[in-house]
């Protein structure tokens, strides 16, 4: 997950108990553990977890994928081998979270040696129906639904409007998470409408209350969009040049002009080699 900045505390923030269960991950209490693993190269899991159902303990390991890898299958087992050490007297219990559109539809969920029976549980968000994310009155998840293949956006930015309980804080924040995860499913256009739209709503009495609010989406919206197409752009990159091109991504942090982070996406697949790349970023600073 440390290829892609969307951290999974971001995904799963908001009530992780309850985000889990919409996964069909049942259980009642979850501590999170800090691990890190020297052995592997990936030394940390996206997020690993105690949890605790009505009958036993249990090792919850769970990792997000945006595309498919060749060796995936291979690392999990690497995973599950070290966490069966660390926690011998537990079940192992490993899920990978699929995510946006360029992973493919058949996912490998078992390593491809003979003789190893081994497999992980692997979760397709995109095709869990709209209305159950929606149904909810967690506004962590109501966000989670832009991933859904059927979101309607405006029901989204419909539901979360209707929470009284949220600062403007913590509507901003809500509203900049749905635009970095729409990018990972090419609804971003939509919700820059939508998030547009929201600044002009009159939500209460207090002149005050509403400029600083329609200036904290203003600001939301540039700053969203920036890092939308910056997480974007490091996709595409690692997707068309692979490790050659990783040293490229570190480039991106100096860009803040959204003009210029939308010609750098156009021009990625034009780009000959790594090289010609780097031409146009250096050129973009």
């Amino acid at each position: 997950m440390g290829r892609y900045d969307v951290s999974l505390k971001n995904i799963l923030e908001g009530s992780e108990v309850e985000i889990l269960s919409l996964f069909g991950i049942k259980v009642k209490r979850l501590k999170v553990q800090d691990i890190e693993f020297s052995e592997v190269r990936e030394r940390r899991a996206d997020r690993i977890y105690v949890g605790f159902t009505k009958r036993k303990k249990v090792i919850v390991h769970f990792e997000i994928q945006l595309q498919y890898q060749k060796e995936f299958p291979l690392r999990m087992l690497e995973y599950f081998v070290l966490l069966k050490k660390r926690y011998k007297d537990n079940e192992i219990w490993q899920v990978v979270l699929c995510v946006g559109n360029k992973v493919p539809s058949r996912f490998v969920q078992r390593t491809p040696f003979n003789g190893v029976e081994y497999h992980f549980k692997v979760i397709d968000i995109t095709k869990i129906p709209f209305r159950k994310f929606q149904e909810s009155n967690n506004p962590h998840i109501n966000a989670l639904g832009i991933l859904s293949n059927g979101a309607d956006v405006r029901k989204i930015f419909q539901k979360i409007m209707s929470y009284k309980f949220l600062s403007r804080q913590k509507l901003m924040k809500l509203v900049n998470k749905i635009y970095i995860l729409s990018v990972l499913v090419g609804r971003e256009k939509e919700v820059e409408g939508e998030m547009e739209e929201v600044a002009k709503i009159d939500l209460t009495k207090t002149r005050l209350f509403r400029k600083g609010l329609r200036k904290g989406i203003e600001k939301g919206l540039k700053e969203g969009i920036g890092k939308g197409l910056k997480e974007g752009i490091q996709i595409d990159i690692e997707e068309r040049f692979g490790e050659e091109g990783r040293y490229l991504i570190e480039m991106l942090k100096d860009i803040k002009d959204i003009g210029k982070l939308r010609e750098i996406k156009r021009a990625i697949n034009k780009a000959g080699s790594v090289k010609d790349l780097e031409r146009i970023l250096r050129n973009s600073k």
